[in-house]
């Protein structure tokens, strides 16, 4: 849900204007621009495929961490053990975090 917006479509320059309408609005506006329509349409596809495939997964429910999520959270973990060790030893740590 982003709220409430009005659209107003801009015919000399084909530009879209979204204005929120509301305290509560959240959305984002993409400008896709290129030299052709060709490759507008094609940058078009681009966006709306990666849209679907993160879409899909979390409105499904079922997503799985992954991209590097297991060795951020290694790391973080790493970060708070650091705090409890003294010394030298402490530096070593950190570096691994």
């Amino acid at each position: 849900d982003l709220g409430r917006a009005s659209v107003r479509r801009d015919e000399a320059d084909e530009l879209f204007y979204v204005a929120g309408i509301g305290d509560d609005v959240h959305g984002v506006t993409l400008l896709l621009r290129g030299s052709t329509d060709h490759v507008v349409d094609a940058l078009e596809r681009g966006v709306q495929d990666a849209l679907d495939v993160v879409a899909s997964p979390v409105a499904d429910g079922r997503v799985l961490a992954g991209g590097g999520a297991i060795e951020v959270a290694l790391a973080s973990r790493l970060r708070n053990y650091a705090d409890s060790v003294s010394g030298r030893e402490q530096l070593a740590v950190e570096a691994y975090a």
